[in-house]
């Protein structure tokens, strides 16, 4: 997320989210990683969440225009977007992002844990 909110950011995030899904990644995993460990088996599952927020210069605070400028042959192929857009997306999303007074937190950070079960412990030994 940026704030102030910039409609550059949500055309660039649509784009991001639609490149990186086409071949099945799934850029909410995340959200998605106590659910999986449960399915996986394991017990007494927990999940943290951080948001960090980079300042001016930092390099994870343009890492999402950085990702869809790798993905451009991509983009340009699937037909999401032409040169000329992500151009200018990129070139107006620099300027917004290299504002201090704009807030950027690219992604959420997720940590999660559990534990095996114990087979013994379900035997009653």
């Amino acid at each position: 997320m940026c704030y102030p909110a910039h409609p550059a950011w949500d055309r660039i995030s649509e784009i991001f989210r639609a490149t990186f899904s086409r071949n099945g990644a799934d850029p909410f995993i995340g959200r998605r990683l106590t659910e999986l460990y449960r399915q996986a088996g394991l017990q007494h599952v927990e999940v943290e969440a951080r948001a960090v927020a980079y300042p001016p210069g930092h390099t994870r605070r343009t890492i999402r225009l950085d990702l869809v400028r790798s993905m451009r042959p991509a983009i340009l192929e699937a037909g999401l977007a032409d040169q000329r857009e992500l151009d200018e997306l990129d070139r107006t999303l620099r300027q917004h992002l290299a504002d201090p007074r704009t807030l950027s937190m690219p992604g959420l950070h997720f940590i999660a844990w559990g534990r095996k079960p114990n087979p013994k412990a379900a035997q009653g030994s």
